[in-house]
């Protein structure tokens, strides 16, 4: 069947037709309603920003107490770049992001995706999702771009902090790259926002165990505590 323009009908429960291409687009953009909306609701949770919150005072606290110290760290202690602080506040950033890749940043991702469908499941609003429009397959597309979007704002969150306060208490100027090579303040923000976006692609593997992890239980706490085991 038809219509007078030549645009082929697919049935509905009325016996009526309607255009297929407007159907697709219809669903496209229920789609990404969605999506901004399920983003949306995840950055107005309080809990949300106490993570962001405490990622930005890891690179607060680094500076803090390389400034309270005298002499500065000394080579070869702590994390890689920590006795480049006093030099150039931008390392205050790049020793943030070390620190805080091996435990913190994973631990934030696994509160958020452990959270995602097991969340979900605890407040009965899950059956809800799963009918139409939504479906399954697009709930778990959602959900799993969700925590990409929180995969890039938690390293952004330290990267930030990090060149806020590493201006603020010490003089920033020209980087010296591990090569050997100088290169300017600017160009070496750009190469701390490249950073970011590394960390945040190694973060999403993680995600995805988590959004799988979160499908088998209800529990969401269970969730969590098995992605940062995962991790």
């Amino acid at each position: 069947m038809s219509t007078a323009e030549g645009m082929p009908l697919a049935a509905t429960p009325d016996g009526a037709g309607t255009p297929r291409t407007g159907d697709g687009r219809r669903r496209g953009r229920l789609g990404w309603a969605f999506l901004f909306s399920d983003i949306g609701t995840l950055y107005r949770r309080p809990r949300t920003w106490v993570l962001h919150a405490a990622l930005a005072a890891i690179p607060i606290l680094i500076a803090i107490a390389v400034k309270v110290t005298s002499a500065g760290p000394p080579p070869g202690r702590g994390p890689q770049f920590l006795d480049q602080i006093t030099h150039n506040g931008l390392f205050v950033a790049l020793t943030a992001l070390l620190a805080s890749a091996p435990v913190f940043l994973p631990m934030t991702i696994a509160v958020v995706a452990g959270d995602t469908i097991a969340g979900e499941a605890s407040h009965g609003t899950l059956r809800y999702l799963l009918l139409a429009p939504a479906g399954r397959f697009r709930l778990l597309v959602v959900k799993y771009l969700t925590c990409l979007v929180f995969c890039v704002s938690a390293p952004l969150a330290v990267a930030c902090s990090g060149i806020g306060i590493g201006a603020i208490l010490f003089p920033p100027g020209p980087v010296t790259l591990l090569s050997g090579d100088t290169v300017s303040f600017g160009d070496g923000v750009l190469r701390t926002g490249l950073i970011v976006l590394y960390a945040a692609v190694s973060l999403a593997g993680l995600c995805a165990i988590g959004l799988f992890v979160s499908t088998l239980t209800t529990v969401p706490v269970g969730a969590m505590a098995a992605i940062i085991v995962a991790a």
